[in-house]
């Protein structure tokens, strides 16, 4: 199993389901479609072992934790799973 590269969270966490989850986030509209930059982030987070991704389109200056809709949606998932 790769690391994620830096700025990527991988959270190796199983769920009941034996599911691992990872998630993803770049900072604009533009990353996400005019570039591979959210495909290649993608591809690492799953390389490291991520089965499921989750994944924000958003600046992390203007948004706060709790607005990312896929990063509170994992954090639900990984406390679940306890």
């Amino acid at each position: 199993m790769t690391a994620p590269a830096p700025g990527l969270a991988l959270v190796p966490a199983k769920r009941n389901s034996g599911v691992v989850d990872g998630y993803c986030r770049v900072s604009s509209r533009e990353q996400s479609d005019n570039s591979s930059a959210l495909e290649q982030h993608i591809a690492r987070v799953r390389e490291a072992g991520a089965e499921e991704v989750l994944v924000d389109i958003e600046s992390g200056r203007s948004s706060r934790e709790d607005d990312r809709t896929e990063f509170q949606k994992l954090m639900k998932l990984v406390n679940s799973s306890g």
